[in-house]
């Protein structure tokens, strides 16, 4: 699987307290649900490590698009991360 992130989504994940490990992995082990403009929501929880809340986890909510079927790559448009 090939990922890239536009970047509004590398921005968000600064901002809301997640990392590219934790995206590339709701991407891979997620559950899915479709997202708009035909895109697919991939939701993941985590322990929360961050210093920025202090709930103990964290869901994060990748809205990726299939950019080549063939190659399986994928582009991380935005990320929400919801801590509880």
């Amino acid at each position: 699987m090939k990922i890239s992130y536009t970047k509004h989504a590398i921005e968000r994940m600064n901002e809301r307290g997640t990392n590219k490990n934790e995206v590339d992995a709701a991407l891979k082990t997620g559950q899915t649900k479709p997202d708009n403009f035909g895109r697919i929501k991939y939701i993941q929880v985590f322990a929360n490590n961050s210093s920025k809340s202090n709930k103990k986890n964290k869901q994060v909510e990748v809205s990726a698009e299939l950019k080549d079927k063939a190659t399986n790559h994928w582009t991380v448009i935005t990320v929400i991360v919801k801590f509880y």
